[in-house]
């Protein structure tokens, strides 16, 4: 025996009639909240509403989900999350290219009477685009997060086929069409239809309008890509300013005017700029670094073969410089200068410091200078003894050996020697003592006097 209701539900209307003028505000602990009257909205817990919303104050402490629009004259107050779901926005265009005249219907039995006769009319593009709006959430947590929009564009291509049962041949009106018997529809490219089949021709049309591309009947014939779209940008009318939180990130100081502080920001880049180009630019014949400037290029060399790096010196007049390579504030340590490879030096240079080669095969050098000048000494002694020696050579050369002949007592000889620049001098003296002995003895010396050679000497006849 099925049980009636009436009374129950005739006592809840009439409940519902006494209620109504007195309701001012409803509190509800559930998931959802109706209110009536003029007063507040007020919910404990989430509120979920698929239409709009129209208050003039509203409270929730739970989630807050509005799938229509939102309009509150009064406060907005949400402790959960507040989510604006994002706007879909569909446009839709189709193109139809007919297939024109020639086109070989295909004859299909209908019944013993009848046969179908199928004509493609053409093919329809139908494209979508598509842009849902991005949105914007805020978190409990004072996070907010705004979403650019995204896009689609989709495209279809189906064909659009006509078909209408004749008579067939023996019959009293062989060849001619079944009344009411044409119907329209949309197929793919096998002529698998996709759509209904229609009286008119007008009202495929409209169905192909009204359809979505997101339709299952289009699933297999959609192409769908993703198209530039632009937001999730914020607009500030005002000053923008940031609260900082020192306490997580030290350097994270508040920011009372956003747009002030980066402008000072694009003044210090600037600057910044500025003074790089100032210290280091690319002109017409080299890198240079300085207002005075340091210039390096790659040429070739002194006689214009072969690659070389050259590093010279400018003054603002473009006059060379001489270049220093050392600290010149600290001169009893300006720094070593290394060179790896060979160095070749075309002109003069001046090395303040200690020059050093490295060992390469010849045994290494630790101070240049100091055995340049220890080399120069034993070099400036050679050379004094070997001219001591020519001088020498050229006194020894003009010493002449003076004998007495028989029957004489005295002789006398002078002579003259000349070696390796030098010039020698003598003069030679030899007496007889007996008709067996005699001696004798002589003297050079160069043109200068500075040297002298002084021999003697005895010699016996028999």
């Amino acid at each position: 025996m099925k049980k009636s209701y009436t009374k129950e539900l005739a006592v809840l209307a009439f409940a519902g009639l006494l209620c109504a003028p007195l309701s001012a505000q409803v509190n509800i602990s559930g998931l959802g909240a109706t209110a009536g009257g003029a007063g507040p909205l007020t919910v404990d817990g989430d509120v979920q509403v698929n239409g709009n919303v129209n208050s003039t104050t509203s409270s929730t402490t739970g989630d807050a989900s509005v799938g229509g629009d939102l309009t509150t004259t009064g406060d907005t107050t949400v402790n959960g999350t507040l989510k604006v779901q994002p706007v879909i926005a569909i446009t839709s265009t189709s193109t139809d290219t007919p297939t024109g005249a020639g086109v070989d219907p295909s004859l299909g039995s209908v019944g013993a009477t009848t046969s179908a006769v199928v004509t493609k009319l053409g093919e329809t593009d139908k494209s979508e685009s598509a842009t849902t709006g991005g949105g914007a959430t805020i978190e409990n947590n004072g996070d907010a997060t705004f979403a650019a929009s995204t896009g689609t564009a989709s495209d279809a291509n189906f064909s659009r086929y006509t078909t209408v049962d004749v008579y067939n041949a023996g019959e009293p009106l062989a060849g001619q069409p079944v009344p009411a018997s044409q119907m329209y529809y949309a197929a793919d490219a096998a002529g698998t239809p996709i759509s209904p089949s229609f009286a008119t021709e007008a009202a495929l049309d409209a169905w192909v309008t009204a359809t979505p591309l997101t339709d299952p009947a289009f699933a297999a014939l959609v192409t769908t890509v993703p198209t530039a779209t632009a937001g999730g940008n914020v607009d500030v009318g005002g000053v923008l300013s940031l609260a900082g939180d020192s306490a997580l990130v030290p350097a994270y100081a508040p920011v009372p005017n956003v747009a002030a502080a980066i402008g000072g920001n694009t003044d210090a880049i600037n600057n910044e700029v500025i003074n790089r180009t100032a210290l280091i630019r690319q002109e017409a014949d080299g890198i240079h670094i300085g207002p005075n400037s340091l210039i390096t290029d790659q040429r070739g060399d002194v006689a214009g073969v072969g690659g070389v790096q050259h590093v010279w010196g400018e003054d603002a007049n473009n006059d060379s410089i001489d270049v220093v390579i050392g600290n010149p504030d600290s001169p009893l340590n300006p720094g070593n200068f290394r060179v790896l490879g060979n160095s070749q030096v075309d002109g003069s240079q001046k090395i303040d410091g200690v020059l050093s080669l490295g060992d390469n095969g010849f045994g290494g050098v630790t101070d240049v200078a100091r055995s340049i000048n220890s080399n120069a000494s034993g070099i400036a002694r050679n050379r004094n003894n070997i001219e001591q020696n020519t001088r020498g050579i050229a006194m020894v050369a003009a010493l002449q050996h003076t004998t007495v002949l028989p029957g004489m007592t005295n002789a006398l000889d002078v002579g003259a020697a000349y070696f390796e620049g030098e010039t020698g001098m003598s003069i030679n003296y030899a007496r007889r003592i007996n008709e067996n002995w005699q001696f004798n003895i002589g003297a050079a010396s160069t043109t200068d006097f500075d040297e002298s050679v002084i021999k003697a000497g005895v010699g016996v006849q028999w």
